[in-house]
């Protein structure tokens, strides 16, 4: 007879092993979520100031009046900007 913590199969160890794997998953899913809950990020007219200029209302246009697409437009160009600016 094998003992206890030896069974002959692998069966109980690979599902442990699996449910252990979900459960450290879950909880650090769970950790960043509620991490991200709590931080203080700005609005977007704190973050966006070109909101109401001639280069927003081109995008305006351009994109039918679609302002969340002119949001990350508007986003993805300071981030590059910020970019060039840091190498230099």
């Amino acid at each position: 007879m094998a003992p206890f913590w030896r069974p002959k199969t692998h069966r109980g160890f690979v599902t442990g092993f699996l449910c252990g794997g979900v459960f450290i998953g879950i909880v650090w899913f769970a950790s960043a979520w509620w991490d991200a809950r709590k931080s203080n990020l700005p609005s977007v007219d704190e973050l966006f100031p070109p909101r109401g200029t001639a280069q927003y209302d081109r995008c305006l246009v351009a994109q039918m009046g679609d302002i969340g697409l002119c949001d990350k437009l508007m986003r993805m160009r300071d981030a590059i900007e910020r970019l060039k600016k840091d190498d230099h």
